[in-house]
């Protein structure tokens, strides 16, 4: 069973349609079971100075990340399918043990998806390939969920998290929508009309299960969201190329007094091209963040901007890789006057070896840098991290 994966060259396959032109004798919805694990001994080298964010804090540890995926898939005559996934974490918070949790339907004129899952314009970006493996192990960029130094919690791209250059439209109920590919070509949309999901952890952003009508008069916060998406590949002579976009709005339910929040806008663009075991790639967003200007006791996130590049190469059983991520978000005062930008900037060198189907040990290391406009230490950082882990998938 096929796991699901935050992997920029998996990404464009995240959408697959099995549908025939051919009569296919009907099968009830069989069980499967799929996952994996991955785990991993880090360390790192950072300022840990008095006042710094790496003061008093250990520097190795032991990280994991687990998921088991339950899918349910039919068949139905004509050779359209229908099924159920539904992803539990390994390390839950409370109340939140669901990862993802919808229902499909692969049809001749497309696939239609209903339920907690990520929309088309995160689902079909392509951007820089993962330097540590194709599965999702590695530092909290694009590809995962760790970061090994210590985050600045004054520095803005701090608030922003990973997945740096997919536009993160959440796991917020949604329908969504994708053609089939003809001629190279995919296209997706999505409708969440609420930013919330069922059953999660806590505050706003919980849907009932019988009454999923929300308020619709909360400050701050953002309905109707509309994703789009689009992904083109081609193959010619070998070398295999995927282009990609997304766009994702959304409208504001209330603003403060001071004006503070606005629509959410966000697109982005990605890039790869593969030959011979040399794939070559990157990425590019640029998000509003549904924020026109900060408050008064604390300057905001507004305006973000991230890019990478990267390349990854196999042979055998062997993958090396190499990326450099960049990011950049504006600090503006209550008056939306600008402040500056907060900025981390990140180079990664990662290698991994397939032990056998599924098995796999990885490594490498990354060196990172935050810079604040504030010029404070709490809110800046640089450092070394390395880890040497394994996946497990099943």
């Amino acid at each position: 069973m096929r796991r699901f994966a935050f992997v920029a060259g998996a990404a464009v396959l995240a959408v697959p349609f099995h549908a025939s032109a051919q009569p296919q004798t009907e099968a009830p919805i069989a069980l499967s079971v799929g996952g994996y694990f991955m785990g991993y001994f880090a360390g790192k080298s950072e300022q840990d100075g008095p006042g710094q964010p790496g003061a008093d804090t250990r520097n190795i540890a032991i990280f994991r990340k687990s998921r088991i995926e339950f899918a349910g898939i039919g068949q139905l005559a004509g050779g359209s399918r229908v099924g159920v996934r539904i992803q539990l974490r390994g390390e839950a918070a409370q109340g939140d043990q669901i990862d993802r949790s919808y229902i499909f339907a692969d049809t001749p004129v497309g696939r239609l998806e209903l339920g907690k899952q990520r929309g088309p314009a995160f689902q079909m970006h392509v951007a820089a390939p993962n330097p540590f493996d194709a599965q999702g192990l590695g530092f909290g960029q694009d590809y995962a969920d760790f970061f090994a130094l210590s985050q600045p919690g004054g520095n803005l791209v701090t608030a922003i998290g990973g997945h740096l250059t997919y536009i993160d439209t959440f796991k917020y109920e949604k329908i969504a929508y994708y053609t089939p590919r003809v001629a190279g070509l995919q296209i997706g949309i999505s409708f969440a009309p609420q930013s919330c999901s069922v059953g999660a952890p806590t505050g706003t952003n919980t849907c009932g299960i019988t009454t999923a009508f929300n308020p619709d008069n909360l400050v701050g916060e953002q309905k109707n969201g509309l994703g789009a998406g689009a992904n083109y590949t081609i193959n010619v002579g070998g070398v295999e190329a995927t282009l990609s976009a997304g766009w994702y709005g959304s409208t504001l339910e209330v603003n403060n007094p001071t004006g503070s929040f606005t629509d959410r806008r966000s697109w982005n663009l990605g890039a790869q091209i593969g030959y011979a075991g040399l794939t070559l790639g990157g990425g590019y967003m640029t998000d509003n963040s549904g924020i026109r200007a900060g408050l008064a006791f604390s300057p905001l996130p507004t305006r973000q901007q991230h890019w990478n590049v990267g390349m990854a190469y196999t042979w055998s059983r062997w993958r090396i890789g190499a990326a450099y991520y960049h990011s950049a978000v504006e600090a503006r005062d209550d008056t939306g006057a600008r402040l500056g930008q907060d900025r981390y900037a990140g180079l990664s060198l990662g290698a991994s070896y397939a032990l056998g189907p599924g098995i796999s040990i990885n490594g490498g290391v990354e060196a990172g840098r935050w810079r604040s406009y504030s010029g404070v230490p709490e809110n800046q950082n640089r450092g070394v991290a390395y880890l040497v882990g394994t996946i497990l998938s099943f």
